[in-house]
């Protein structure tokens, strides 16, 4: 039988996506099954120390669900790179409110590693991103012309990191 090779970068896809929609629907079972079992995790939240233990990693997330704003984060221009039973995925997160106003644009690494036939993940960085030529950093006015959208195949940063948390 031939066929074409599944070379894994689409489960590692599904799996970084899978990420990301526990992540916009607060789901905590979700979110906590994504997480490795036999391997060490851990998390880097923007602006905030290294969790390095399965516990914090996952009390983490259930905090941020918690929260008083709920968030939803779009990964874009992921990219994959794969070395065995790991996978690293490097993309953007569009962070937007659940009613869609974009909060920001954040750089994110996302490492997977195979247990079984499941990718989870071992550990989760996003940080924002600083202000590039042309970002108005003066002006944090809402002027609802905020696009949380790219096409396909354009850098979200506009080529110099301009998306910003404020």
């Amino acid at each position: 039988m031939s066929g074409p090779v599944d070379d894994g970068v689409s489960a590692v896809l599904a799996a970084n996506d899978a990420f990301y929609a526990a992540f916009s629907a607060c789901d905590e079972p979700a979110m906590e099954g994504l997480w490795a079992l036999q391997h060490p995790v851990s998390c880097t939240h923007p602006g905030r120390a290294v969790l390095a233990s399965r516990d914090d990693v996952i009390a983490s997330w259930q905090m941020i669900f918690r929260g008083t704003q709920r968030l939803r984060a779009n990964a874009e221009g992921a990219a994959v790179c794969m070395s065995g039973a790991m996978a690293v995925v490097t993309c953007y997160e569009r962070l937007c409110t659940q009613a869609g106003r974009v909060l920001g644009l954040l750089a994110a690494t996302n490492v997977f590693v195979r247990e079984g036939s499941v990718w989870r993940l071992v550990h989760h960085h996003a940080s924002g991103m600083a202000p590039g030529p042309g970002d108005n950093d003066e002006d944090d006015s809402d002027d609802g012309d905020d696009d949380p959208s790219i096409s396909e195949g354009e850098d979200p940063s506009g080529g110099h990191g301009g998306g910003l948390l404020n």
